[in-house]
């Protein structure tokens, strides 16, 4: 788990853009700079890391977390 994380953090640091599908929230939250929530196959939460982490009811709600 570690080295796919150290991996994807060193192609985010040569600029490469990718899309991260994760369900947990740890690796997500050291390597996104932008966050997608889905639920019942619609998006419920679309914005930047920092707003994402300022949502603590879309965390709780849809992700079990908070």
């Amino acid at each position: 788990m570690q080295q796919v994380a150290q991996c994807l953090r060193v192609l985010r640091e040569r600029g490469l853009a990718m899309l991260l599908i994760e369900q947990r929230l740890v690796i997500a939250r050291d390597i996104a700079s932008r966050v997608a929530v889905m639920g019942h196959g619609e998006i419920v939460f679309e914005g930047e890391l920092d707003q994402f982490l300022q949502r603590t009811d879309v965390m709780r709600e849809w992700l079990g977390v908070g």
